[in-house]
């Protein structure tokens, strides 16, 4: 029981760090250099108007994440931007651009640098509940991962067959027929001539 109440204990005082912390971020006027490229960090966005928590991440790269995704990103890899437009709760954000003004218009950040991944992945589950952050990364089936990879393993497959096929085409010889170039041929699917050398004996 102690363990439990210590790691309690633990998880306040990571969250008042958190929420204390003098680095706070707003979008409006945010440039690239100011903020880190390489620091792994666990970060939360906010609503400046009532203080929610709309979003908690975690990056090894802050510059790249929160300036190149979120804010500049489109919608395809601005996960915010687009959980927002999809919110039927904030009818007037409606379009990339309408989401882009509500992030520079009204949203914060703050960060934690946390070097461990596995305590990443723990703090940022624990931001996000006792946080109530808002937005939630979406959940897959089970098996997705599995079926993509299958498919990416077929697509390498018949890349590296069209690659060979490149490096090796099909060419019609002086006879008529066609001939494979192959390893030791030259461009007309003839073999090169060996050159014997002779015997010193």
């Amino acid at each position: 029981m102690d363990e439990y109440m210590d790691r309690l204990a633990e998880a306040q005082r990571i969250v008042e760090e958190l929420l204390d912390s003098k680095q706070r971020y707003d979008f409006d006027g945010l440039q690239p250099s100011d903020l880190e490229d390489r620091l792994p960090v666990v970060y939360a966005i906010f609503d400046k108007v009532d203080g929610a928590c709309l979003y908690v991440g975690s990056t090894k790269s802050p510059r790249r994440r929160l300036y190149t995704k979120h804010l500049s990103g489109s919608e395809s890899n601005a996960r915010l931007k687009k959980y927002l437009i999809e919110d039927p709760s904030r009818k007037n954000i409606d379009t990339m651009a309408a989401a882009n003004y509500f992030l520079i218009d009204q949203c914060y950040f703050q960060y934690l640098a946390v070097p461990d991944m596995r305590m990443r992945g723990q703090i940022e589950g624990l931001l996000s509940y006792l946080l109530d952050v808002r937005y939630i990364h979406e959940e897959r089936f089970p098996y997705d991962h599995m079926f993509d990879h299958n498919r990416l393993r077929r697509t390498w497959r018949q890349r590296r067959k069209e690659r060979r096929r490149a490096s090796f085409p099909e060419r019609k010889g002086s006879n008529g027929f066609h001939a494979h170039v192959t390893p030791g041929s030259n461009a007309f699917g003839t073999i090169r001539p060996q050159v014997q050398i002779p015997s010193l004996r």
